[in-house]
C-alpha cells in the first residue's frame, strides 16, 4: 500500500477505505484477460530484446570467469605445484612445539 500511496494512485483511498469490498473474481474475468496479454507483450517485446542479451552477456561472463580459473589451476598444476603444498590455515596441523616434540595448541 505504501508503494501506490507513494506513486499516487487514484483509488488508494477507495480500497483502503473499511467499508470496501473486493470484487470477486468472476468480476475480474475482462481485467484478467487484458493483464494477461499486457504481460504476455511485454515479456515477448522484453525478452525477445534486452532479456536474451542480459542472459547471454552474463554467460559469457561467467565462462570467461571459469575459463580464467581453468587456466589459473593449469598453471599452478604445470608448475608443480600440488593443492597439498599449499596451505592456508584451513585443515591444516598445528605447528609442532620444539621443546616437547607435541603439538602448540
Amino acid at each position: 500500500m505504501a508503494i501506490l500511496a507513494h506513486e499516487g494512485c487514484p483509488e488508494l483511498e477507495t480500497i483502503g477505505a473499511r467499508d470496501y469490498v473486493f470484487p470477486e473474481p468472476s468480476e475480474l474475468v475482462e481485467d484478467t484477460a487484458k493483464v494477461q496479454a499486457v504481460k504476455k507483450s511485454f515479456l515477448h517485446k522484453f525478452w525477445k530484446v534486452s532479456g536474451r542479451e542480459m542472459v547471454r552477456e552474463a554467460a559469457r561472463q561467467r565462462l570467461e570467469a571459469v575459463k580464467r580459473a581453468q587456466e589459473a589451476a593449469k598453471d599452478i598444476v604445470e608448475e608443480g605445484v600440488h593443492p597439498e603444498d599449499i596451505s592456508s590455515g584451513s585443515g591444516a596441523s598445528p605447528p609442532e612445539d620444539s621443546a616437547t616434540g607435541g603439538s602448540q595448541v
